[in-house]
């Protein structure tokens, strides 16, 4: 398979070129604010909590908007590669082909809400060019990524302190993010450029379901094993009920519902259905909330995310507080069709 990936060129408004004439004959005879300028490439680096926040949350995984101080450097048309580091790895979590340079008012118009971050640059990407946030393991090519500055490699032993300042990197190493992660950018090189390709053997991948996957059998681990140390037996139920576990110690019987979460939770979300159980069934539910998970690497290739640790808080029994509840969506019952116009 032949993947092209646009490392070179930033569109701009320039003539055609003439019949005969090369490209590197045209851009040396060209006035300078026509001339077709190179784009850049940036890493940027984003904390494992951020990118944990993203995964695990009922948002949209698509990134659409990203904001920070040092994004200013970036202009359109240039591509901004967002790292992390977790579990010793080197993480890409997304890139972002630079469609618009907004400011902070800008983007809140542009977006239709207020609540961004209040940096003064806002990057939107450029339509068509949108991807999930996942988790790309580029640990084994760190030593590969070159930037275009006097310290042009990672140290051997380098730490999330190495990344935190946003730095530009070569096309060479564009190209080679490009292809081990499949992310490459749908923007065609100029007629008879020509693009080296680079040999990569692919790279380990984590995706949302995957990490939401390893939070809640942790999550689930955990709460059975706190059920059992009593004397309980534990059976998983939450395929087939609105509670996840069913928990029997002679003639008594209890309905636990569980939730996970890789960070200190103040909130859990509820489902509606989790919502009335809990009413229904007043002194006779029980909450178990394990949450500071730590999210581990796959050991092998295609086994997905792993997970450990975990502060575990139970709360029996669960009467909900009318008050703590606060709901955050709403469902609309349809009247009659109304005309097709």
């Amino acid at each position: 398979m032949v993947i092209e990936i646009a490392v070179w060129q930033r569109e701009v408004a320039a003539p055609p070129r003439p019949q005969g004439t090369s490209w590197a004959t045209m851009a040396a005879t060209q006035h300078p604010c026509t001339r077709v300028k190179p784009l850049k490439h940036y890493l940027y680096y984003w904390s494992s909590a951020k990118v944990m926040d993203w995964l695990t949350g009922l948002e949209d995984k698509t990134v659409n908007h990203i904001a920070g101080s040092q994004l200013a450097r970036a202009e359109p048309g240039d591509v901004v590669w967002i790292t992390t580091f977790f579990d010793a790895k080197l993480w890409l979590a997304t890139r972002v082909v630079v469609g618009e340079k907004l400011t902070h008012d800008q983007a809140c118009i542009r977006l239709g809400t207020s609540a961004l971050s209040t940096s003064h640059t806002h990057l939107i990407p450029r339509p068509g060019t949108e991807v999930d946030l996942a988790l790309w393991d580029i640990t084994d090519i760190a030593p590969q990524i070159e930037f275009v500055s006097p310290h042009r490699h990672l140290p051997p032993s380098f730490t999330y302190h190495n990344l935190r300042t946003m730095r530009a990197i070569t096309p060479d190493t564009a190209r080679l993010l490009g292809h081990a992660t499949r992310l490459w950018i749908p923007v065609p090189e100029p007629p008879g450029a020509t693009v080296t390709q680079p040999v990569t053997t692919g790279v380990g991948r984590i995706t949302a379901p995957d990490v939401k996957r390893a939070i809640e059998l942790r999550a689930m681990a955990v709460a059975m094993e706190h059920f059992r140390k009593l004397g309980f037996s534990a059976v998983d139920v939450s395929r087939n009920e609105s509670y996840d576990l069913v928990c029997r110690r002679s003639r008594k019987e209890i309905h636990a519902a569980v939730k996970g979460s890789h960070r200190a939770s103040t909130k859990i979300r509820l489902t509606p259905d989790e919502v009335e159980h809990a009413r229904q069934h007043r002194g006779h539910v029980i909450l178990v909330v394990v949450d500071e998970i730590v999210i581990h690497a796959p050991k092998r290739p295609k086994t997905g995310a792993t997970a450990s640790g975990g502060h575990l808080r139970v709360f029996d029994p669960w009467d909900i507080d009318e008050q703590r509840l606060r709901a955050v969506g709403f469902e609309y019952t349809l009247g009659p069709a109304g005309r097709t116009k």
